[in-house]
């Protein structure tokens, strides 16, 4: 096979800017594609180029003169041969893909996850979740693969709070720690929900969703109504406690603040809002000119700018206490749980005093309970207005105040209103001052 070069001194070959010559001329052009690519430095290497089949292959061969013209030669046939056949002359080497990480996640590292996700979301209530979740949930799980978690160990776990109160007689609840078992399964349901949507540890179900709550095993009800009259009574019994302590401060000369019970109790039975919200109203969510009461996102407990309408009462009382720089009720502010239980047993005695008849035990979510259940139970609103009251519009829905949209809503209102303040008037008030 005859090599024949347009420039035969191929050592001696210079450019001043690199320069790719092209293939030599040849009777049998096995060569066609071979090139030398010729740098001003003068460093030169082999260089295979040529379109076939309607694509391009390109791949530097080697180095000159450390790989001579002939093996450039030979290479070329080769590659061309190859382009005959209809294949790749350089095919890319198969890189061996790697082995897929681990996807597995235990219980610890979805628990994880989950708090960071309720910190993006602005929970309230992460801390005690979190505490609660390390204490029922990773404690006993934590080692646990997410998909090996059965029905069964949520049902153990559950159990936990119940356990702990049987070894603890002493301190045992009112409740047997049912109150908290039901904590920990909604928790689990919220918990292993989150994993199962995220796709963690490819799991095939939530573990907890065939779990119902846990009945109370001492027989107490769940939840305490409240019923017309009791909570006509509670209106009156936190004035009267009020006008006590009023009366205890000035005999005794102390300063400070006159206790707000009166109106938060008012503010509680004739709204159904919960007792946190109610604590820290500001002033200036109060709306005087609409008569709306407007709860920012981060006092409400669902995390939405609420909008609520208010009747007659309320709004008086917000109109007389609402300032634009302070709380509502400055004295309730921070309030906690024991002192709470505190003031609902020395209100509940001034109801029975006032009412002549014993008062079961109840708490401040009872208001709640009891607002949805009178007014539907009076025929005031139905199950659906009653919702819409209990769970308002938000600001998103509501652009821009509507009278109109409030209409139902402030009819129920002034209509519950009214039913109360009757109650209270059937009420032989005198009785407590001939008790007294």
């Amino acid at each position: 096979m005859s090599i024949i070069w347009k420039h035969k001194n191929l050592v001696g070959l210079t450019v001043e800017k690199e320069k790719t010559f092209k293939y030599p001329v040849s009777p049998t052009q096995v060569e066609k594609g071979l090139k030398l690519r010729v740098f001003p430095s003068g460093q030169k290497s082999w260089l295979f180029e040529r379109m076939a089949n309607g694509k391009r292959y390109k791949k530097t061969l080697g180095q000159f003169p450390i790989f001579t013209i002939v093996e450039a030669v030979q290479a070329t046939a080769d590659a061309n041969r190859t382009i005959q056949f209809g294949e790749d002359p350089f095919p890319k080497a198969v890189e061996p893909e790697p082995e897929p990480e681990s996807t597995r996640m235990t219980v610890a590292e979805g628990w994880a996850r989950y708090v960071e996700d309720m910190v993006r979301r602005g929970n309230k209530s992460v801390h005690e979740r979190d505490q609660l979740g390390q204490k029922d949930i990773v404690e006993p799980l934590g080692f646990k693969f997410l998909s090996d978690v059965t029905t069964d160990d949520v049902r153990k776990i559950i159990q936990r709070p119940i356990e702990r109160c049987k070894t603890k007689k002493a301190t045992l609840s009112p409740t047997g720690g049912v109150v908290t078992s039901n904590h920990v399964l909604r928790t689990c349901k919220t918990f292993f929900k989150f994993c199962f949507d995220s796709g963690y540890d490819d799991m095939q179900r939530n573990p907890a969703t065939a779990i119902r709550v846990v009945t109370n095993i001492v027989g107490k009800k769940r939840k305490r109504v409240l019923s017309v009259r009791e909570m006509a009574l509670l209106i009156m019994a936190g004035r009267e406690f009020d006008r006590r302590r009023a009366v205890a401060k000035k005999l005794d000369g102390r300063k400070g603040g006159l206790t707000t019970w009166g109106d938060i109790f008012s503010v509680l039975v004739l709204t159904g809002n919960r007792k946190s919200e109610v604590y820290g109203a500001f002033g200036h969510e109060w709306d005087s000119a609409n008569k709306v009461w407007r709860i920012g996102a981060e006092r409400y407990k669902t995390n939405v700018d609420a909008v609520l309408p208010v009747g007659p009462s309320v709004a008086t009382i917000f109109d007389r206490r609402a300032t634009s720089d302070g709380y509502i009720f400055p004295s309730q502010t921070g309030v906690r749980t024991g002192q709470d239980r505190h003031i609902c047993d020395q209100i509940t005695e001034i109801m029975e005093e006032i009412g002549g008849e014993p008062i079961e035990r109840w708490s401040m979510h009872s208001t709640r309970y009891g607002f949805r259940s009178g007014i539907r139970k009076a025929k005031i609103a139905d199950s659906e207005l009653a919702e819409k009251i209990i769970h308002p519009k938000t600001a998103d829905d509501l652009v821009e105040y509507d009278p109109d949209w409030f209409d139902e809503m402030r009819e129920a209102l002034k209509a519950w209103d009214s039913l109360i303040r009757k109650e209270m008037g059937a009420i032989d008030f005198g009785r407590l001052r001939r008790v007294a």
